[in-house]
């Protein structure tokens, strides 16, 4: 039997709140909000920066420099090629791009004139295979399929590539997809995929919000 739940969250109003339902697969252990197909999902997710726009560009200034400062040591990204997944307004393409790196993102909705991520789905990465040194996303959290999302990253890598993963442990909100507060059946299905180099914790704080997780280093297999 599937353990159903729901979560609850702010609404539009304070006084407001909504809720959405998560299920849990029997067999993976992964729990997931339910979506009456995916374009409703594809719909939910692209609305979320005109909702959220005024917070959402504040967040992308500070994370620009929270990811410059937190990977600037990890890897030599000059010349490497880096894509960013889920990348919204581009913040993360800009760290990684004054890092040395041939960086460009990819969002379902990139926002107009932005001149560092493209349209796109990370469920169908529009690139060929063996494109990226790199990958990164910190949008696992928001991830429709799992197994499809991870095969997709795997392809776009060369050989030995390596995939940066951020994600919060915590309850879920208004657009999160997989619930992330216990990472262990998460972590199952991307060692199919990658090879876990490294597993840190990881703080970020920003004026869009504080979360406590995880940072793992993959390696293509």
């Amino acid at each position: 039997m599937k353990k159903m739940y729901k979560v609850m969250f702010p609404g539009k109003k304070n006084r407001d709140t909504q809720s959405a339902v998560f299920i849990e697969d029997k067999q993976s252990g992964v729990s997931k909000r339910q979506y009456a197909s995916y374009q409703a999902y594809l719909d939910h997710q692209s609305e979320k920066l005109e909702k959220k726009l005024s917070q959402i560009q504040q967040y992308d200034i500070e994370y620009e420099q929270i990811v410059k400062e937190r990977y600037q040591h990890t890897f030599k990204f000059s010349g490497k090629t880096m894509l960013c997944l889920a990348a919204r307004l581009g913040g993360e393409v800009r760290a990684f791009k004054s890092l040395g790196a041939l960086a460009i993102g990819v969002d379902l909705e990139p926002g107009e004139h932005n001149l560092h991520v493209l349209h796109g789905d990370f469920h169908n990465i529009q690139f060929p295979d063996n494109s990226f040194d790199f990958a990164f996303t910190n949008a696992i959290d928001h991830v429709f399929e799992l197994d499809l999302f991870l095969q997709e990253v795997q392809r776009i890598l060369v050989s030995g590539g390596i995939f940066i993963v951020e994600f919060a442990e915590v309850t879920p909100g208004e657009y999160e997809v997989l619930d992330t507060k216990n990472i262990s059946p998460i972590l199952d299905i991307i060692k199919k995929f990658f090879e876990v180099i490294e597993n840190q914790p990881v703080t970020n704080a920003t004026d869009y919000g504080t979360w406590s997780g995880r940072v793992l280093q993959l390696q293509k297999k």
